[in-house]
């Protein structure tokens, strides 16, 4: 089954719970969840979380969430960045 990751600073940034349960019973899609609760200082340790999870991709936003996976990720082009 096919990893995704979101990577965002607020929770508010993408659908509330329920719309986000019905999704995954619809895509078969594992979805690992990462909020940093408005906070930039977390992401670097979260996106790193993430890619050692080995996840198939990354989706951040906005800017600093986007920013932080770039910098775990280096130059490494295994897993897409959105």
């Amino acid at each position: 089954m096919p990893r995704l990751s979101l990577l965002l600073r607020k929770e508010a940034a993408w659908p509330s719970w329920n719309q986000r349960r019905s999704y995954q019973e619809v895509v078969p899609l594992k979805i690992e969840w990462r909020f940093s609760e408005g906070s930039a200082e977390p992401l670097p340790r979260l996106a790193r979380e993430l890619v050692e999870m080995g996840v198939d991709v990354i989706v951040s936003s906005p800017t600093e969430p986007t920013l932080a996976a770039k910098r775990v990720i280096g130059l490494r082009r295994e897993r897409p960045l959105w």
